[in-house]
């Protein structure tokens, strides 16, 4: 996608392609980011589709089995660690979330997208 920015056209992500490759990191970075759980939970939180032929593409994978493999990971992800590097950034109340309630409510959600 294209943006007249100061006259410049210059290429532009679409939020779909965004959150997709948010994804596609979290799976697929030599080491985990917290930073992409945080927002790939932005993305499902604002409702934002998936890129299903891009993350095809990028992936191998159908939408259905990737999502799947996402959530598996989540499940399994130690989210008492989910605040290093981040935890600074954080207003108390979220890292009690984050700590808490995240990795159910991102899981819950992955479900309802891959159904």
């Amino acid at each position: 996608m294209t943006h007249n920015f100061l006259g410049e056209q210059i290429q532009i992500m679409t939020q779909e392609d965004l959150f997709t490759n948010k994804l596609i990191a979290l799976l697929h970075r030599p080491a985990i980011t917290n930073r992409d759980i945080f927002d790939i939970r932005y993305f499902l939180d604002k409702g934002t589709a998936i890129n299903n032929k891009l993350l095809e593409q990028q992936t191998g994978q159908s939408a259905k089995i990737y999502l799947q493999r996402v959530s598996d990971f989540i499940q399994d992800y130690d989210f008492n660690k989910i605040l290093y590097g981040l935890g600074q950034l954080i207003d108390p109340q979220s890292k009690n979330f984050a700590k808490t309630k995240m990795q159910a409510q991102l899981t819950d959600m992955l479900h309802l997208i891959n159904i």
